[in-house]
C-alpha cells in the first residue's frame, strides 16, 4: 500500500493523499474502476451513478487464467444493508503479491477474508495497479491494463 499505510492512517492524512492522488488520474480511470471506490471517495464523483464498496467485501470465487492473464473475481459486497454481488475481470493481470487461499473464496466463515480498504494507482506505461489489504493483513497487488465489472443485486 501506497496511501493507507498504518502511518498515514495515525496521522490522519491516508484519506486526503488518496483522494488527492485519484482526483489527479480521475479522468484516466476507465469507469468501472471509478465506480469500484464507493464509501472511499466523495459522492460528487460518482454523479448518481451505481457503484461498489469494497469494504468489508468477501471473495467468493477467483480464477487467475495465466495462459490469457486474466483475473476473474466474484465478490460478495454489500449495497445499503443488501448483498450485491460484483464481478470483476482484470486483463493483461500480472500478480506481484499473492495472498492465501483463504482470502481468495475459501475462507469465508473468516472474518480475515474481509477487505479492509484498496487503492488504484497509475504507472506511465497506462497501467494500473490495484492493491487490496485484507483483515488478515494480507496484501494482495495486482497489476493489469484493462479492467470490467458488473453486478447483481440479490
Amino acid at each position: 500500500m501506497i496511501f493507507f499505510t498504518d502511518e498515514k492512517y495515525q496521522n490522519d492524512t491516508a484519506w486526503i493523499e488518496y483522494e488527492k492522488y485519484i482526483r489527479s488520474i480521475w479522468k484516466d480511470l476507465p469507469y468501472d474502476l471509478r465506480m469500484i471506490h464507493e464509501g472511499m471517495l466523495p459522492e460528487e464523483l460518482f454523479d448518481k451513478a451505481k457503484s461498489v464498496s469494497l469494504h468489508d467485501a468477501r471473495i467468493t470465487n477467483y480464477y487467475f487464467d495465466k495462459k490469457l492473464s486474466v483475473l476473474s473475481v466474484v465478490l460478495n459486497t454489500d449495497y445499503e444493508g443488501n448483498l450485491r454481488k460484483a464481478f470483476f475481470e482484470y486483463y493483461g493481470a500480472k500478480i506481484i503479491q499473492d495472498v492465501s487461499p483463504n482470502r481468495k473464496g475459501l475462507g469465508l466463515d473468516d472474518y480475515h477474508s474481509d477487505i479492509m480498504c484498496h487503492e488504484l494507482t497509475k504507472d506511465e506505461e497506462d497501467n494500473f495497479q490495484h492493491a487490496i489489504i485484507f483483515c488478515s493483513g494480507e496484501e494482495f497487488i495486482l497489476r493489469f491494463s484493462c479492467f470490467k465489472m458488473k453486478y447483481e443485486d440479490i
